[in-house]
């Protein structure tokens, strides 16, 4: 997860610059505490699948690792289109041992993470009777009221399965969620909608 992450910010940087990124300003990118070293180790890893070329000053993205990004970004529920999307905070949340499933590909089962799962549609519920009924959201929200509707009830009506693949959960609400949250930062809703985007990130 982490390696895809760094490869993401080089092919942000390589939009602005085709020079080296330097290990430093891959560590200053991120919102957690990340080691300089572990970057160097991500570019090395990187490199041995010829995503990127490193040197003394950094590293830049290759054009392989450039087009991997890029098909990425047009398929649902990989790691990039994710992080693209929410960024560090779907990040540390993710399990990067060898071994560990990624939170992306995994299945969760309703019967096995059952008060989670309510608590969540808790807040489903919460944030679609502020969008239907709150005029001064209608208001601020204008035509993009009834698309957020649509999207939380998607998204409800997916908790209610027995299994669900939290890729597909994610990708779905989170940017509505962290819209609202950003809009309303503050307010009620946009409150409710920070607390939702924890409670599914923490099915991860």
């Amino acid at each position: 997860a982490l390696e895809n992450a760094v490869l993401f910010k080089l092919f942000l940087a390589a939009q602005e610059t085709d020079r080296y990124v330097p290990g430093q300003q891959i560590v200053n990118a991120f919102n957690f505490e990340v080691s300089q070293k572990r970057i160097t180790m991500a570019f090395q890893t990187l490199e041995s699948t010829e995503y990127c070329y490193t040197g003394d000053s950094g590293a830049t993205i290759s054009e392989r690792g450039y087009k991997f990004v890029e098909s990425q970004l047009a398929q649902d529920g990989s790691s990039n289109k994710l992080y693209s999307e929410l960024g560090d905070d779907w990040l540390s949340m993710q399990s990067i041992g060898a071994e560990a499933v990624p939170a992306s590909d995994r299945v969760i089962t309703r019967k096995d993470n059952l008060p989670a799962v309510e608590e969540i549609e808790t807040q489903f519920g919460s944030i679609q009777s502020s969008l239907a009924a709150d005029n001064e959201v209608g208001n601020a929200l204008g035509d993009e009221r009834e698309m957020l509707i649509g999207e939380l009830a998607a998204a409800e009506t997916l908790t209610k399965s027995k299994k669900f693949r939290l890729s597909k959960l994610l990708s779905l609400i989170l940017p509505a969620l962290k819209f609202l949250s950003e809009k309303f930062s503050g307010a009620a809703i946009g409150e409710a909608a920070k607390k939702l985007v924890n409670l599914l990130l923490g099915l991860s």
